[in-house]
């Protein structure tokens, strides 16, 4: 079996059903496998219907999985001055304990530091935020958020976390975009993804995006799901620019080039619009992603790590086009 770093990914999250006696046994050999893989996993905790448990139900069920060989747990969403949040923090203190264990949880960005400020005493989340999705297909939103989350990091004190999916304003992928057919917005949300890949931070991915399944599986049960997804895999396995392919490709190139411990520079540039483009330098790679609705031409020869979308041989004089809703990392290794 090939090892998760071979894919660029940890970690994966399990959402087990709490009410369901079976889950622990079925929950086993899925630990085992994923211990040979080098993969950690993340255990939901969260209530299946609305917050109905203290802190003490709370840290017992988060052992529970721990005792399984789980690599952490995940609470959900949290809101400031709520019971989930008094249980969280009761939590991330008795977590204080196992240095090795994970913990996650989510908010709305506008909750975010006030979340954080609340965790202090304890050890941090990887706290997941909607910043990302409220920003449109507009490079100056993108980096505005991009920025605040930033400032904020030194708050939360835990890493920065990335996520897109679920309908986000940025492309729209489960409806279709003002302007934009149900293809073009898919389009957008690879690029807008292959644009966060390189973000320094954690990622978070839902499963059936990096095959980039139809988005009408929401009410599939997780058997259900799997099963397309283990398909669609098997179909685009090998296939070159498919979306398995790229996604393999863009974590990959992020694991190697240790993307996710790097920093970020906006980068300006007279070939760059910033109406049309959203560019920024990590390391030694420059991310470009066009957001405008005509191709820029980069006056570079520098080699083309990874693109969302295919993209035209550069041409003598050594310009790269990169079309409409795609976005490129190059290399400036060396320079």
């Amino acid at each position: 079996e090939p090892a998760a770093s071979d894919h660029g990914q940890v970690a994966m999250m399990l959402l087990p059903d709490p009410r369901d006696p079976r889950t622990a046994a079925a929950a086993r050999p899925v630990l085992r496998r994923a211990a040979r893989l080098g993969l950690k996993v993340v255990a939901s905790i969260r209530p299946a219907t609305g917050w109905d448990m203290g802190a003490s139900d709370l840290i017992d069920r988060a052992e529970g999985w721990l005792s399984l060989g789980a690599d952490g747990v995940d609470v959900g969403a949290l809101r400031p001055a709520s019971p989930e949040l008094a249980a969280a923090r009761a939590l991330a203190q008795h977590l204080a304990t196992r240095e090795d264990a994970l913990w996650c949880a989510s908010a709305a960005s506008s909750d975010e530091v006030d979340i954080a400020k609340a965790l202090s005493d304890g050890p941090p989340p990887l706290l997941r935020h909607d910043r990302l999705w409220q920003a449109g297909w507009d490079p100056h939103a993108l980096r505005d958020h991009i920025t605040r989350s930033a400032r904020g990091h030194d708050t939360a004190r835990g890493p920065l976390v990335w996520s897109i999916f679920s309908g986000a304003p940025i492309s729209a992928p489960r409806r279709s975009t003002a302007g934009v057919d149900a293809a073009g917005a898919h389009r957008r949300f690879g690029a807008a993804t292959s644009a966060m890949l390189a973000l320094p931070g954690v990622m978070v991915i839902r499963q059936g995006e990096e095959v980039s399944l139809p988005f009408a599986h929401e009410d599939d049960s997780p058997g259900e799901l799997a099963a397309q997804v283990s398909a669609a895999c098997e179909e685009q396995r090998g296939v070159p620019g498919s979306p398995y392919e790229t996604y393999r490709n863009a974590l990959r190139l992020r694991a190697d080039l240790g993307l996710g411990a790097g920093s970020l520079s906006w980068v300006q540039h007279d070939a760059l619009p910033p109406a049309a483009t959203f560019a920024y330098l990590t390391r030694d790679v420059l991310v470009v992603m066009v957001v405008g609705e005509e191709p820029v031409r980069l006056p570079t020869r520098r080699p083309v790590l990874h693109s969302s979308a295919p993209v035209p041989e550069p041409v003598e004089n050594g310009v790269q086009e990169v079309p409409a809703d795609t976005t490129v990392w190059l290399s400036l290794a060396g320079v």
